[in-house]
């Protein structure tokens, strides 16, 4: 068997190991699709009490039940970004777990990756689906062709710049090991950066002009607009090679990280 080969047979493998771990825990992904599906109601009634109380339709671009929507997209599109990959190469790091994989011939970043790719399919078709179905039949949603291609191909910016970033962060453990309060930082800006708290539309224009140069966008806010319609279809696909630059960087960024972080590999929990 060729080593390209190979390589695939060991990827195909990892994923298959994945979602069989998953698919074994079902009472964790039965309340992990409710925990998702409790954000957007909750969202829908901190905002409903604020279009109520003001005694307005619309706040910017959005309706209260735009609103709704753009938090349910938020949470189906977020099954592709990756945050928890700062705390598993931690983990990994600290605990010596990370050994097991530098002696495989399959690396680590690409373990992580063909893991990702599983962990985000099983996620997908049991949250992000479910998901869907409740915000077609609550909100009542027209989507086109064109919105589902588009959100098709940001959702794979999102899996692609969120591996890399996340990745890149999470090297951070092997020069200053155990490092929560670094991560959950990380965490808190670049949600709010993506739009998780509130889209960015609403906020100052030079702020969100800002905001629309940077990789974050593709996690949460531009499905959003997509999915609602806050943006013109030439808009959006006008955004599309921004994301695809910060994969080129990003994934630049990973490998120099990684380079550096591999030659402290005798010296940190390993």
């Amino acid at each position: 068997m060729s080593n390209n080969a190979q390589s695939i047979y060991s990827g195909i493998s990892i994923m298959a190991i994945s979602l069989k771990r998953h698919t074994a825990y079902r009472i964790d992904t039965i309340l992990m699709v409710l925990s998702n599906l409790s954000f957007p109601v909750i969202m829908a009634i901190v905002w409903g009490a604020a279009y109520y109380t003001t005694g307005t339709t619309s706040i910017g671009p959005y309706s209260l039940s735009n609103l709704v929507l753009y938090y349910f997209t938020m949470m189906i599109v977020g099954k592709f970004v990756l945050k928890d990959l700062m705390w598993m190469i931690d983990y990994d790091v600290t605990n010596g777990q990370i050994i097991r994989y530098l002696v495989r011939p399959f690396g680590y970043l690409p373990s992580n990756f063909a893991e990702a790719i599983a962990d985000v399919s099983f996620y997908f078709a049991v949250i992000g689906v479910p998901l869907f179905v409740v915000a077609y039949f609550a909100i009542g949603i027209n989507i086109s062709a064109m919105q589902v291609a588009l959100l098709a191909v940001e959702a794979l910016i999102a899996f692609a710049i969120s591996f890399a970033l996340y990745s890149s962060f999470g090297c951070i453990s092997f020069f200053m090991p155990n490092s929560p309060g670094i991560y959950s930082m990380v965490e808190v800006a670049v949600d709010l950066f993506a739009g998780a708290f509130v889209p960015l539309s609403m906020l100052p224009g030079n702020v969100f002009g800002i905001l629309q140069l940077l990789p974050f966008q593709f996690f949460y806010n531009l499905p959003g607009e997509t999915m609602t319609g806050t943006l013109s279809t030439s808009a959006i696909i006008a955004q599309l090679p921004i994301g695809l630059f910060w994969i080129a960087i990003l994934f630049a960024v990973l490998f120099f990280v990684w380079t550096a972080a591999r030659k402290r590999i005798n010296t940190v929990g390993v």
